[in-house]
């Protein structure tokens, strides 16, 4: 790391190649879709799903056919039940393959509207002046949380109403894997307490692009409820998202995960501030990439601000359109 600029700035000096870089542990990442032939193949995947949940919540609910067969064991609730999990995760997969052929479809309209050879008019719909924080999402935590509720309800119901009671440690499981809806809910309540108080937070950027190889000024318009900060620290960088695969006892998982390739910090105090507003003097390389929110995995420029303050702490996150 090497000093410029103005005091408290620390650009990296050079970018990370392609594949490496620093982990950025908990970071959430934007996600990609599968497009191409993949996503008609996760459409078809999910219908079978769907067929059999339809056909198992109706017999439950007394709406199927008369020889469809519930077990006494199961009864028709836990029938029900089960139907509703078959039928969500059916919704589920084909939703996401239905999401990437509409993706698809999005940038291949996108080129065909645009004169030039302009990828930031294709990649995404950016807002010529302005951006805003994408780190408070209530809405998506609390459908995850529902989500999670509904796949343990199942397990729940055959552990306390099921004719044969399972084991102390089988009940043991199910306790643990409770406590996922709990704590996703409770996350949720807090990014909805952030976003209520921190919702109005913005950074503009002088064009669209932001250009890389020459000095840029993003400025913060921090929220009105920002108070009793001492200093916050800024941080623009190139993120890069990648499919990790590690061994397992039962064999791989792979996980979507973010690197930072480079990155510019500043800490901003109370004197650097001009009424609400901070100036962030940033330069991307020149030789650095460029974004690609279409790409599979994305790879993308972020500006992250964190601010400690009583109560609910700030964490902003920003997309910088860096082409």
């Amino acid at each position: 790391m090497s000093d410029h600029g103005p005091t408290g700035v620390e650009p990296e000096d050079a970018v990370a190649p392609e594949g490496e870089g620093t982990q950025l542990p908990m970071h959430p990442c934007l996600g990609s879709v599968v497009g191409g032939p993949g996503s008609g193949c996760l459409v078809l995947f999910g219908l079978p799903f769907v067929a059999v949940g339809v056909v198992a919540a109706g017999a439950g609910l007394g709406m199927a056919p008369g020889t469809v067969h519930v077990s006494e064991s199961a009864g028709p609730l836990g029938l029900a039940l089960f139907g509703a999990l078959f039928l969500g995760a059916g919704l589920l997969v084909s939703g996401m393959g239905l999401r990437a052929i509409v993706h698809d479809r999005l940038i291949a309209r996108r080129a065909a509207e645009s004169s030039y050879d302009e990828p930031w008019q294709t990649d995404a719909r950016w807002d010529p002046r302005e951006g805003r924080d994408r780190a408070s999402r209530p809405l998506g935590a609390f459908l995850l949380a529902l989500g999670l509720l509904g796949f343990m309800l199942p397990f729940n119901y055959f552990a306390l109403y099921g004719h044969d009671r399972p084991p102390a440690f089988a009940l043991g499981i199910i306790a643990c894997f409770d406590l996922m809806p709990l704590l996703a809910l409770g996350h949720s309540v807090y990014l909805l307490l952030r976003r209520l108080k921190y919702g109005d937070a913005r950074v503009r950027w002088p064009e669209v692009p932001v250009p890389r190889g020459s000095p840029t000024r993003l400025v913060l318009q921090l929220p009105r409820a920002l108070r009793g900060w001492t200093s916050f620290d800024a941080t623009l960088r190139l993120i890069e998202e990648r499919r990790v695969t590690r061994k397992t006892k039962d064999g791989q998982s792979t996980s979507l995960e973010a690197f930072e390739r480079w990155a510019q910090r500043r800490t901003f105090t109370p004197a650097d501030v001009d009424g609400a507003q901070a100036v962030f003097e940033v330069t991307p390389p020149a030789t650095a990439p460029a974004t690609e929110l279409s790409a599979s995995p994305p790879r993308y420029w972020e500006l992250q601000v964190d601010a400690e303050t009583p109560g609910v702490d700030w964490h902003g996150r920003f997309l910088i359109p860096v082409y």
